[in-house]
Parts: C-alpha cells; sequence; structure tokens
C-alpha cells in the first residue's frame, strides 16, 4: 500500500494543494563498511517533481558527502551509509527551494533549460506562469545539470545530423521520400562538402554508419576473426587446463586486486563463451569484494576484458554497468578510453585493420554517456604515445569523429549567434 501522500510544499499547510508527491521511503543494506541506502521510492517521488531520479540522488550526495550508484535498470538508487528517511526528506526540501519552485509564483512546474545565449548558465521555466528565471549558483550539482544538458544537446544535434547525411543520401540515390528531401536540403549548404571527402586510403568517411561499404566489409572482417592469445601486459589470456588453474591459484595471494579482477573476468568469459554472459551484478559484486571500487586501474581492466573484436556490438548491452563503474568522474572515464586503447593493441596483432573502429567506439562510449566530450577532447588533446603503434593508430582511427564532434560544437556556436542578431 502506497504511503499517504504529502504536499511538495511541505511548508505549505493545505489539504487541497494539488502538488503531491510520496514521502520519501527508505531500506537500509549491508552492514559495516559495506552499509548503504536504498531510495525506494525515489521514480515515484522524481516523477511527481517531474526531474531525473539521478539529479536528485546526485543532490543527496553532495549534500551528505557520500558516493552515490545508480542502477537506472532495475530502479535501485544507492546511497553509501546509513541515511534515515526523515533527514532524506529534509534535505530534499532543500532540493525544491534550489530546483523546482518557480521563485515567481512558488509553483513546482517547471523545467531546465539552458540559457540560448549563454549555454552554462541553467534556467528554470515555469509552466504555471510566464516568468523563465536563472537558478541560483552555487551549489555542486548546477554544474552537474548544467553537464548534463550540454550533452543532450549535443548529442541530439549530431544524431540530427546524421540524419540529415542519410536523407541525402537517400536522395543522391532516389530512395529518398518528400521528408526526405526536406530534411536533407536543410544541411546541403554546410556538410555538401565534406560527404565527399576520403582519406588518404580513398576511403570514405567512416562515421556514416551503416552507409559506408568500407565500414561494412572492415565490420565483417572483424566479426569473422578469430583473436589470437595476446601478450599479458595488454590483456589477460587464461590456460583452464588443470596445470594453469593450479598454478594460478597457488600465485593469485601475490598478485594486485586489479589482476585478480581481470583473471577472474576472463575465466568467465572462458567458460561461458561470450563476454556478453558474464552477469553485471557479479562483476560489481567481485570489485567490492576486492576492495578496488572507484579506482582508475579498476575501469581500465573493464574495458580490455568486458569486450573483443565485436566491441562495437557489445557497447550498448554494457551502458548500464559501465556508467555505474565510472558515475561521471572524469579519471574514470578516461580509465575506459585507456583500457580500450590496450584491448585494441591486443587485437591489432591479428587485425591490423582494427584500430579503424577507435572512432565509432569512442561514438558509442559518447552517445550512450559513458564518456563526456571534455574527456574525450582532454584524451585527444593529449596525443598518442610516440613509442606505441598501436597508440598512434588509435587516435588516427578517432580523427573524423572529432571533426563531427568538432563541427556539432561549431553548429551549436553558429546558432547562438543567429540567436542574438
Amino acid at each position: 500500500m502506497a504511503p499517504k501522500a504529502i504536499n511538495i510544499r511541505r511548508d505549505y499547510v493545505d489539504d487541497h494543494y494539488r502538488y503531491k508527491m510520496e514521502p520519501l521511503q527508505t531500506k537500509i543494506e549491508g552492514k559495516g563498511n559495506g552499509i548503504k541506502t536504498i531510495l525506494v521510492n525515489l521514480n515515484s517521488v522524481a516523477t511527481s517533481l517531474e526531474r531525473d531520479p539521478e539529479i536528485i540522488q546526485k543532490y543527496f550526495g553532495f549534500e551528505i558527502g557520500a558516493q552515490t550508484t545508480a542502477d537506472k535498470k532495475n530502479e535501485r538508487w544507492i546511497i553509501n551509509g546509513a541515511h534515515e528517511a526523515a533527514k532524506l526528506q529534509d534535505l530534499l526540501d532543500g532540493f525544491i527551494q534550489k530546483f523546482i519552485l518557480c521563485r515567481e509564483c512558488k509553483n513546482p512546474e517547471t523545467v531546465f533549460e539552458l540559457d540560448s545565449k549563454d549555454k552554462k548558465t541553467l534556467k528554470l521555466a515555469c509552466k504555471a506562469c510566464p516568468y523563465t528565471l536563472p537558478v541560483l549558483p552555487g551549489h555542486k550539482l548546477y554544474a552537474f545539470v548544467v553537464k548534463r544538458l550540454q550533452e543532450k544537446q549535443k548529442k541530439e544535434d549530431m544524431e540530427a545530423k546524421a540524419e540529415r547525411r542519410l536523407a541525402r543520401k537517400a536522395k543522391q540515390n532516389g530512395t529518398a521520400t518528400e521528408a526526405d528531401d526536406a530534411d536533407a536540403g536543410a544541411d546541403d549548404a554546410d556538410d555538401n562538402d565534406e560527404d565527399g571527402k576520403e582519406d588518404s586510403t580513398g576511403s570514405p568517411n567512416q562515421e556514416d554508419e551503416d552507409e559506408d561499404p568500407e565500414l561494412a566489409k572492415l565490420r565483417a572482417e572483424v566479426a569473422r576473426v578469430e583473436v589470437a592469445a595476446p601478450e599479458a601486459s595488454d590483456v589477460w589470456a587464461t590456460d583452464t587446463t588443470k596445470e594453469g588453474v593450479e598454478a594460478r591459484a597457488a600465485q593469485i595471494a601475490g598478485v594486485s586486486g586489479f589482476d585478480k579482477l581481470g583473471f577472474w573476468i576472463s575465466e568467465q568469459n572462458e567458460a561461458l563463451g561470450d563476454p556478453l554472459k558474464v552477469d553485471a551484478q557479479s562483476i560489481l559484486d567481485k570489485i567490492e569484494e576486492l576492495g578496488i571500487e572507484g579506482e582508475f586501474k579498476t575501469v581500465q581492466v573493464l574495458a580490455q576484458t568486458l569486450f573483443d573484436e565485436n566491441i562495437v556490438t557489445q557497447i550498448p548491452k554494457r551502458v548500464d554497468l559501465l556508467q555505474k563503474v565510472v558515475h561521471d568522474d572524469d579519471d574514470l572515464e578516461m580509465a575506459i578510453i585507456v583500457g580500450t586503447e590496450r584491448l585494441f593493441g591486443g587485437i591489432r596483432k591479428v587485425n591490423k585493420e582494427f584500430c579503424k573502429l577507435s572512432g565509432k567506439v569512442l561514438q558509442l562510449y559518447y552517445l550512450h554517456e559513458v564518456v563526456s566530450e571534455e574527456v574525450i577532447w582532454q584524451w585527444a588533446k593529449e596525443g598518442p604515445n610516440d613509442n606505441s603503434k598501436t597508440s598512434r593508430q588509435f587516435h588516427d582511427g578517432a580523427k573524423k569523429f572529432l571533426e563531427l564532434l568538432k563541427e556539432a560544437e561549431s553548429e551549436g556556436s553558429d546558432d547562438d549567434d543567429d540567436d542574438s542578431e
């Protein structure tokens, strides 16, 4: 039975007040250092407030100074430590005051917006009155929400641009609908020259998904390739013989938790025959058991062991797990890229062309909000390791994606200029 609804504004005592929500319900799990608080009905509360539940969870984390974990698929919202529901309800009042209520009419019918000219200014647009007012900065959540909205906008811009390109190609091939013709025409002026570009080998732009015959050919080749055992310094290879298992058992006490994680996932991959069959929760439990949560090398190891030569199709199926382990931490997002580069090093030994897929992989990380644009540009700025051929080829393979990312940013700036005129 659902608890009796309360006023969103708890300071407003009126039984006929129409803006209601469920009171927060919590559940304490675990003990000792592993104790955690589950926000049982956060989805319901977030729906009433018209906010993403992860934003509310982040607010609690910032206020309390505790790490949060979002299991969106199973609707489990976790805060490390034991926290009473009454305390969190009081904190929620503060969230509502700062990030929900319109400062003019005091109603909670607001949505987040970025300023049309200054994309770093967060505003509350009220649907109950005509006012749109800036959110007062100063809270850590402010930057988190701004970053989330910026990335959402850039993602939408990139997807729209990709759709226009596909529509233009369909028009060129004589298969476009009238709607396709209209969309393609809107983009012809500024993109016409780019789609004709080829790289130094004469290959078409590999960022045109499914339309690029060279990329389709490469994907088919990748799907057929059988990866040879790489060097121990690149990825974990598993000897499944009785002697190998006994040797690992004898040596395991002397290796790091990161290596233990790598060995364990590799053995699971070998036993199940497919990296995607390794249960995500069991991986998280193993990380917790080894005491290596939130470590750069932990995430790096995951990137090297969760995927194989089929990484392009595997990433979308591992998004939830990846988001949980990086939880919007720039260093951990960088670890994803570093680990992926090392994975490519192992695969490249049997498929010299594999690094051409690096741009596609980075694009998937970006579109699925695993790695932010800022981290991608930071990685690109640092450049490749001059002593590593894999690193150089991995960076080269990402150039076209980086160009697309830069164009999307430039188009956003042009739109801002148009608005100001």
